[in-house]
C-alpha cells in the first residue's frame, strides 16, 4: 500500500496553531508570573538611548547574552556594570577575555558610537544591517545584530534565535520575523514584544513540546 502521508520530523512535537486568540492566551499566561509581566513590561517599553552609557551598557548586555542562559547574562550584568564605571578591567569581573574585550571596546569608544547611532537614519532592515557592520565582536552576528537593533529600539524586530526558529518551525512559519510580525499586527503589541513573550512561554513550558534543553543553550537580554 503506497504512503500518501510524510511521516512528521518528530512525532513528539505537537503541531502549534499560533493565531492571535492563542497569543494572548500566551500573553495572559506569561504576565501572571513576577518575572514573565517584568519581561513583558520591559519589552513593550523599550526606547532609544538618551545618552552614549546607555547604549553602550544595552550593548554590553547583548554582548554577556551571547552564548550564556538569561540568568546567568543577568546575573553577570552588574558586576561589569560596576567595573566599568570604576574604571576596572572588566575581565576581573566576568572572566571570560573575548567577551571582556569587546565589552571594554565597546566602553571606550562609546561617544563615537552614540554620534553614528543618533546619525543613522533608516528602517528595520538598514537598522539591523548597520549593527552588524560595526566593528565589534559579537555585536555584528548575524542573531545578535537583530537583538542590538530591538533592545536599543533602532528596530522593531525579533531575535531570531534557535528557540524563536524552532517556535516557528512549529507553528509552520516561514521565519521568525514573519510570525511576529503578524502577531504583532493582529495583537496591537510591537514585534519585539511578541519576540520576548514567545520566547518567555517557550522557556518556562507555556508552550508545550519545546524547551530550552532541546533548543541549545540560549539566552535573552530582558533585563
Amino acid at each position: 500500500m503506497k504512503k500518501t502521508q510524510k511521516k512528521a520530523e518528530n512525532p513528539n512535537l505537537p503541531a502549534l496553531v499560533l493565531d492571535k486568540h492563542e497569543y494572548l492566551r500566551i500573553r495572559k499566561a506569561v504576565t501572571a508570573t513576577p518575572v514573565g509581566h517584568d519581561r513583558f513590561e520591559w519589552a513593550r517599553s523599550l526606547r532609544r538611548p538618551d545618552n552614549a552609557d546607555d547604549l553602550a551598557l544595552t550593548l554590553v548586555q547583548v554582548v554577556l547574552a551571547s552564548g550564556y542562559s538569561a540568568d546567568r547574562a543577568e546575573a553577570a550584568f552588574p558586576n561589569v556594570k560596576r567595573a566599568l564605571h570604576a574604571g576596572k578591567s572588566v575581565a576581573l569581573a566576568f572572566p571570560h577575555p573575548h567577551k571582556a574585550a569587546a565589552i571594554e571596546q565597546l566602553w571606550r569608544n562609546r561617544e563615537r558610537l552614540f554620534a553614528d547611532f543618533q546619525a543613522f537614519r533608516g528602517g528595520d532592515p538598514e537598522a539591523v544591517a548597520w549593527f552588524g557592520h560595526l566593528p565589534v565582536a559579537y555585536i555584528r552576528g548575524p542573531v545578535l545584530r537583530y537583538q542590538a537593533a530591538r533592545d536599543t529600539a533602532a528596530a522593531d524586530v525579533a531575535k531570531p534565535d534557535r528557540l524563536m526558529t524552532r517556535i516557528a518551525k512549529l507553528a509552520g512559519e516561514s521565519d521568525v520575523q514573519a510570525m511576529c510580525r503578524r502577531l504583532a499586527k493582529a495583537s496591537g503589541d510591537r514585534v519585539g514584544t511578541v519576540d520576548v513573550v514567545l520566547w518567555h512561554a517557550a522557556s518556562v513550558g507555556i508552550i508545550p513540546g519545546i524547551s530550552r534543553r532541546a533548543s541549545g543553550r540560549m539566552a535573552r537580554n530582558c533585563a
